[in-house]
């Protein structure tokens, strides 16, 4: 009788783990993307985000640009030197730095679209 109580009892309590959802990870619905910054300065927001601020300033004043375009930021990084070797073409290819955001709304991704991101692409949320 006490091995029975004991076996529905491990039943029960694994299968609580098992169904719980606080121990499951949700990033299912997580929106993330990617994004590089445009050699010569080539990007329309370059004026805006200046490639000498500090990371932290690049990713608040992206962030704010992105904002102000509609676009509902849930997290911004900054990858500085993403790209180790990179070819010196203005305007079509990458500085090295590499932006990675999380927006908030799906809709958002037509508006950052049409924003003509340079190698602008899904990504792993991990990246934030």
């Amino acid at each position: 009788m006490k091995n029975t109580f004991l076996i529905v009892a491990l039943f029960l309590i694994s299968n609580i783990f098992v169904q719980c959802d606080c121990l499951r990870d949700h990033h299912d619905n997580d929106l993330c993307y990617e994004f590089d910054r445009r050699q010569c300065d080539g990007d329309e927001w370059s004026d805006i985000v200046p490639l000498g601020d500090s990371a932290d300033d690049q990713e608040t004043k992206m962030k704010a640009y992105l904002e102000d375009k509609g676009i509902d930021i849930e997290d911004i990084t900054l990858v500085q030197n993403f790209h180790e070797f990179v070819c010196e073409a203005c305007v079509v290819c990458p500085q090295g730095d590499r932006f990675f955001i999380q927006i908030v709304d799906e809709e958002d991704v037509n508006i950052l679209e049409e924003l003509e991101l340079l190698n602008f692409e899904e990504a792993a949320c991990n990246n934030l």
